[in-house]
């Protein structure tokens, strides 16, 4: 007897219709993303591997390889303007002329006068004036060689400091180098019980007309060795850079 009517084709719980030839008639990618999502898995592609699903807020390999790059970048350029801005500071001082840098090492200035290679105060005559310098180590000093190169005789007092940084007066007394001079090298005898590495001139200046003018301070040590200055402060400065110098916290400023 012939069968009248269409051939149903039955339909599993699984969602996947068979034909009557028995091929299985797979959903679409989409019916099959939807049916695995709603159960919780992950999807896949078609060759079975799984694929990630995107997110908003996921940062990719790329562009945090990026922020780093750029990170490297800013801190490098800041490290390199500070440099350079250090070194032109330095260089600054170095070159002023009648600054606190023109004391420091062996004496420079070849005659005697206002030249520009030795120190002089802010103003001539206004105030009394100091002069702190900083040597490269700490030694037992035994003379003070100050070269004054113009209007000298204004040296009034010479104190060392310890090594906790306390002032102490070495010498007071009338500068050697009298006022009547056009320059001179004033020798003062000093004589401590610990070694010392910063020391500080005094100056009468208003008693001494003009500009009284420092060429260079060596120290001479119980060995007979002279140490130049490797930095200097003063009260003021003709020269437009005048650096800080506290022997209490014994720094290290040398440019």
């Amino acid at each position: 007897m012939a069968y009248k009517g269409r051939l149903r084709t039955p339909r599993l719980q699984s969602g996947v219709d068979f034909a009557p030839t028995g091929f299985a008639m797979i959903q679409s990618e989409e019916q099959v993303e939807n049916v695995e999502s709603s159960n919780g898995s992950q999807p896949e592609d078609g060759l079975g591997h799984k694929r990630d699903l995107e997110s908003p807020y996921r940062f990719s390999l790329g562009a945090m390889l990026l922020l780093v790059v750029l990170a490297a970048v800013a801190f490098g350029w800041w490290n390199d303007r500070k440099r350079l801005l250090n070194r032109i500071e330095a260089l600054e001082f170095e070159d002023s002329p009648w600054g606190t840098s023109q004391v420091i090492g062996p004496p420079d200035t070849t005659g005697f006068g206002d030249i520009r290679t030795a120190w002089a105060s802010g103003t001539p005559d206004s105030q009394n004036e100091w002069l702190t310098l900083e040597y490269g180590k700490p030694i037992r000093p035994k003379t003070v060689l100050v070269y004054e190169t113009y209007n000298p005789g204004a040296l009034t007092q010479v104190s060392v400091f310890d090594p906790d940084g306390k002032e102490v007066v070495a010498w007071r007394g009338n500068d050697p180098t009298t006022s009547d001079k056009n320059r001179g090298i004033s020798s003062i005898p000093i004589s401590t019980t610990f070694e010392v590495q910063y020391i500080k001139l005094y100056f009468d200046s208003p008693n001494v007309s003009g500009w009284n003018e420092i060429d260079a301070v060596g120290l001479v040590s119980d060995k007979g060795i002279t140490h130049w200055a490797t930095n200097a402060a003063a009260s003021s400065s003709y020269g437009k850079n005048n650096r800080e110098l506290s022997p209490t916290s014994q720094p290290s400023l040398s440019p």
